[in-house]
């Protein structure tokens, strides 16, 4: 079975918890990849990756080998490339858009099917769910509700910034369970449940409660 990291965003570095976190789960270093957001904005895409390998670098957690997948490489090579993969990173960026691309490139298939280590950032947290909600409050033209990877449990808003939870995300718990989770935090999913750090909070049915554990 495959191990979640739920994030939302790291400005300059991880962190305490979450090196101490990531250092405990992290197998092996033969291979990081990551996976883009857009495959076609190679500079975007290698600009920002570039500055979060150097946070796992920062860290002490090099790796022999840091890959991106986009479309400068064909779907069999990135099947291959996650398979054989310690870690895989799944970016930050438009949600709809990165989960259309992963369609595209049948890479959902292959991330069933993995049993590493799999760390979601923003648009890649929300990603990972069985439902995926893209809410107007977070920053998106229109609401948008579509199943995701189904890879956890929970259903994830990022960039939360803690102040009051606008009304549209307490329209939207009368129908779905959703968690807000504050830049800094992350969650962990294994198979002995949810582990919580940082500021996350849980809406359900209007009913607000604090998760963090850590």
């Amino acid at each position: 079975m495959a191990t979640y990291v739920l994030t939302s965003m790291f400005e300059k570095e991880f962190s305490s918890e979450t090196v101490k976190m990531l250092k405990s789960q992290i197998k092996g270093r033969q291979s990081i990849v990551c996976i883009a957001s857009d495959f076609n904005s190679y500079k975007m895409t290698d600009y920002f990756w570039s500055i979060f390998y150097d946070m796992f670098c920062n860290a002490g957690l090099e790796f022999e080998n840091s890959i991106v997948i986009d479309s400068r490489m064909t779907p069999e090579m990135a099947k291959e490339y996650i398979k054989n993969a310690d870690v895989v990173w799944i970016s930050g960026g438009d949600t709809p858009t990165e989960y259309k691309y992963i369609k595209e490139y049948g890479l959902d298939e292959v991330l069933e099917e993995y049993d590493g280590l799999v760390i979601g950032m923003s648009a890649g947290t929300l990603n990972l769910a069985q439902t995926v909600i893209c809410p107007i409050c977070n920053g998106h033209e229109e609401q948008v509700i579509y199943d995701g990877l189904g890879l956890v449990d929970i259903t994830v808003i990022s960039h939360y910034d803690m102040n009051e939870v606008p009304q549209e995300i307490i329209d939207l718990s009368m129908k779905h369970e959703i968690y807000l989770m504050e830049d800094g935090s992350h969650i962990l999913c294994n198979e002995n449940g949810n582990c919580y750090y940082g500021n996350i909070i849980c809406v359900n049915k209007g009913e607000i409660r604090t998760v963090s554990n850590l």
